[in-house]
C-alpha cells in the first residue's frame, strides 16, 4: 500500500482544504497528518479518508466527511500549464462531446470535471474517460461552488473555463495561452464564439461579440458584458487573489468576477472563433431562459459593481450613464428575445419578455407596441423556421405573414 508521500502533492494540499463540513479546525490544520487525525478522532473513518487520499486510477472515494469528493485522477503527479475547468449537473449526454473538444483544446492541459451532485449518468461518463479528473459535489452547490472548488484543486498556472454544454476549439486555449505568455500581467484573455443552435450546439454561423477590449476593460464591462465564459482563460493566482466566483448569486457569477478583475488587471482579446456556446432556448434548462428573475438580478449586481472603489470614485454623472446604457442593453435584449422567440413558434415566451420589458422601462413605447401588435396578430401567427432576428418584433410581421 502507497503511503500519503505518493499521492500528488497538489490532492494531498487539496484534500487538506476539505475538511469543513465536519471540523471547523480545518483553517488551523498545518498539515495533512493533522488533517487525517481530526477525522479519525471525530469520525472513526481514518482508513476511508487514506483510501480516498490514495486515489487508485478508476477508484471511486466513498468517505462521507467531504462535500467534495476526487474520483479517478487523470493527470498524475505531472503539472500541466492549463487546468480546463468544466462545472456540469445532469447533462450527461452533452458532456461527451463537451470533453473530447477540451481535450482537442490544448497540448498541454488537464480537465477538471466537477459534478455538482448529478442525478443521471454523469458519473458514469466521465469514470469511462481516461485522462481526467472528476469532482463529485454531495450536495447542489450551484456553478459558482463547482468552479471554486476546481481552480483550487488545480496547481496549473493557468484555468480554462468551458460549460458543460459549449465546445472548444482545436487549438484555441494553445493560441490563447501564447498570447498571455507575451502578455506580462494580464488577468485573462477571452475570444469571439460561435453561437451554436440549442439542441446540439452546432454552429449557426453567428459570432459574439462583435468586438472585445484589450487593455483596461473596466468601464466597457460596467456597460455591456462583452465575455462569453467558455473562451476564457485566466491566471490561476490572480483568480484566487480576486476571490474567486460569488456563490451567493444564482446567476450572472462570471459578469461579476470578470468586472472585479477588470478592476485591478488589464485583460487580453483573440479576435477570432475559440469556442461554440449553445444559445438559450425555452425548454433548454439554462438559467438564462428565466429572464424575469434573471434581470432583476442583474439590475441589483449592477448596482453593487458601480459600488466598486474605482467606480466610486469617478463623478456621479458618469456612472448614472453607464447605468442607464447597461439596462437599455438588458431591455433591448429583452425585446430582442421576443422577437427570437416569435420566429420559432413560441408565442407565450414572447409575451412573458414583453411583459418583463415593459416592467423594467414603463413608459417606453417599444415593448408595449410590440405587445399590442402580438395580440392583435396571435390567430394569424404561423412558425417558420428563421435565423434569429435582430430587428424588433413589430418588423418581422412581413416574415411571419
Amino acid at each position: 500500500m502507497r503511503g500519503t508521500q505518493d499521492v500528488p502533492r497538489r490532492f494531498r494540499m487539496y484534500r487538506a482544504q476539505l475538511c469543513r463540513p465536519c471540523h471547523p479546525e480545518r483553517s488551523r490544520c498545518g498539515s495533512l497528518a493533522r488533517c487525517q487525525n481530526l477525522a479519525a478522532t471525530s469520525c472513526g473513518t481514518r482508513s476511508n479518508v487514506e483510501q480516498s487520499l490514495r486515489m487508485p486510477e478508476g477508484a471511486h472515494a466513498a468517505c462521507d466527511l467531504f462535500d467534495v469528493v476526487v474520483v479517478s485522477p487523470g493527470g498524475g503527479a505531472t503539472m500541466k500549464k492549463v487546468s480546463i475547468v468544466i462545472p456540469t449537473r445532469n447533462r450527461a449526454e452533452l458532456l461527451p462531446a463537451t470533453l473530447e473538444s477540451a481535450f482537442a483544446a490544448a497540448s498541454d492541459a488537464e480537465i477538471i470535471v466537477v459534478d455538482d451532485a448529478s442525478t443521471d449518468d454523469t458519473e458514469a461518463v466521465c469514470r469511462g474517460t481516461p485522462g481526467l479528473t472528476y469532482i463529485r459535489l454531495r450536495e447542489q452547490k450551484g456553478t459558482s461552488t463547482a468552479r471554486n472548488e476546481a481552480i483550487r484543486a488545480s496547481a496549473a498556472e493557468f484555468v480554462a473555463f468551458l460549460d458543460d454544454d459549449d465546445l472548444r476549439l482545436p487549438g484555441s486555449i494553445d493560441r490563447q495561452l501564447a498570447i498571455l505568455d507575451r502578455a506580462g500581467e494580464s488577468a485573462l484573455i477571452c475570444g469571439r464564439a460561435f453561437i451554436g443552435e440549442p439542441q446540439y450546439s452546432l454552429p449557426t454561423g453567428w459570432l459574439v461579440p462583435d468586438q472585445g477590449v484589450v487593455g483596461d476593460a473596466f468601464w466597457q464591462l460596467l456597460e455591456a458584458n462583452f465575455i462569453v465564459v467558455s473562451t476564457v482563460v485566466a491566471r490561476r493566482r490572480v483568480l484566487l487573489d480576486c476571490g474567486l466566483f460569488d456563490p451567493e448569486l444564482p446567476t450572472l457569477e462570471d459578469y461579476d468576477l470578470w468586472v472585479r478583475l477588470a478592476e485591478k488587471y488589464r485583460f487580453e482579446y483573440l479576435d477570432e472563433p475559440v469556442a461554440v456556446y449553445r444559445a438559450r432556448s425555452d425548454v433548454s434548462g439554462q438559467k438564462t431562459s428565466d429572464r424575469a428573475v434573471h434581470d432583476q438580478i442583474h439590475k441589483d449586481l449592477h448596482r453593487r459593481l458601480l459600488a466598486l472603489p474605482r467606480a466610486a470614485e469617478a463623478p456621479a454623472r458618469w456612472r448614472r450613464r453607464v447605468h442607464r446604457k447597461h439596462m437599455a442593453i438588458i431591455y433591448d435584449s429583452l425585446v430582442y428575445d421576443a422577437a427570437r422567440s416569435l420566429l420559432t413558434g413560441n408565442v407565450e415566451a414572447a409575451r412573458s419578455w414583453l411583459i418583463a420589458a415593459m416592467r423594467m422601462k414603463p413608459w417606453h413605447p417599444k415593448a408595449p407596441g410590440s405587445l399590442l401588435w402580438l395580440h392583435l396578430r396571435k390567430k394569424h401567427l404561423q412558425y417558420e423556421p428563421s435565423r434569429v432576428p435582430t430587428v424588433p418584433v413589430m418588423s418581422i410581421e412581413r416574415r411571419l405573414g
